[in-house]
């Protein structure tokens, strides 16, 4: 998932031409949405650590994957489909975002 915070510093460069005082707007959309992601990030990181009950359990999930592991340990396995959905959503709304990028590089 930490891949994804790229993408945004990374959208925010390459639609920069598309916005008024592109000089001004663009660098703080920069900054702005690397600050965002890191306290975020950080924010997430923190919480996943400390809703973690049991280590070896989340390691060797049946699930094979450690987060969705520690939402079913803490929210039941219907709240951890219900959050890990919102994951899926967001990560088809950063992929739509790149693909974006992606157009404007290739078109100008």
């Amino acid at each position: 998932m930490a891949q994804y915070t790229i993408t945004g510093f990374d959208a925010s460069a390459h639609l920069s031409e598309e916005t008024k005082d592109a000089a001004k707007s663009a660098p703080k959309g920069v900054l702005m949405s690397i600050g965002i992601s890191w306290i975020f990030g950080w924010f997430l990181i923190l919480c996943l650590l400390f809703s973690i009950q049991d280590f070896e359990q989340t390691i060797g999930s049946a699930y094979g994957q450690p987060v969705l592991q520690i939402l079913v340990d803490v929210f039941g396995e219907d709240g951890a489909v219900v959050l890990f959905t919102l994951v899926v959503l967001c990560k088809s709304c950063t992929t739509q975002v790149i693909v974006l990028g992606g157009n404007t590089l290739f078109y100008y």
